[in-house]
């Protein structure tokens, strides 16, 4: 937009990446420029960015000028997005004029003989139909974003310097192949633990581990991302994660 453009019931703005200068520094008046289209003359407004671990510096340095204080949030989860396409599909049935009911009546019937009369789970298959999700959900990272991957989180208790005493903790929990698939390995900003990508089928395993990972580490399977510092020396991305988490500001 145009600067002094003021458009009228603006009340989201999603930026795609941090502005930055050159891909060097965060370019804080073009982030201000930009979200400042909503929420205007005292009205709410939500502005997003999306960034991919690398880019996180910028989002800390936008953050620290405005001195604001961002929400933080991953990938979307397949669920989520399901979730979402559900509810609209359950408003579409509101849309259906009762006239045409009779002509649907024989084939729910059908159906609902199909489920052994579990007329829940008949109603539940066709929403998926209408939503478009009748396939099984594949995990998706909340780091990278990348399906087929969960994002696993360690809690050392001890300050962690670098990515090879995360992959020694995994290593001594998960075994020596889950420690070899860690990919993406982000220190978080407390100094003391760490998040990082694991193929799906380590899942099961990693929640085993949060039972008895021991007093040297606790592995959990991350529900949302910390505060993350990223470095040259922090982050092991590696080019194999792609994508981007989501950022809210």
């Amino acid at each position: 937009a145009a600067r002094g453009l003021d458009i009228k019931g603006v009340d989201l703005v999603v930026q795609l990446s941090p502005p930055s200068r050159n891909n060097s520094s965060a370019d804080t008046d073009a982030y201000v420029h930009r979200s400042g289209r909503t929420g205007r003359a005292g009205a709410k407004g939500v502005c997003v960015m999306l960034y991919s671990p690398k880019q996180a510096r910028l989002v800390r340095e936008i953050e620290a000028a405005t001195k604001n204080t961002f929400r933080r949030i991953g990938a979307p989860q397949p669920v989520d997005v399901v979730s979402v396409s559900a509810e609209e599909a359950r408003a579409q049935l509101t849309t259906v004029h009762d006239a045409v009911l009779d002509s649907f009546r024989p084939s729910a019937a059908a159906v609902l003989a199909d489920s052994e009369g579990d007329a829940e789970a008949a109603l539940a298959r066709a929403l998926a139909v209408i939503s478009g999700y009748t396939d099984k959900m594949q995990p998706r990272s909340l780091l990278s974003a990348s399906d087929g991957f969960v994002t696993a989180r360690l809690s050392a208790g001890v300050d962690v310097f670098n990515v090879g005493f995360v992959r020694g903790r995994v290593r001594r929990h998960l075994g020596s192949e889950a420690a070899e698939a860690a990919r993406d390995i982000t220190l978080t900003a407390c100094g003391q633990g760490a998040v990082f990508d694991l193929p799906s089928r380590f899942a099961a395993q990693l929640r085993d581990a949060a039972d008895d990972a021991g007093s040297d580490a606790e592995l959990t399977v991350a529900e949302e991302l910390p505060p993350l510092r990223v470095s040259a020396s922090d982050y092991e991305g590696g080019g194999r994660g792609g994508g981007g988490g989501g950022g809210g500001g």
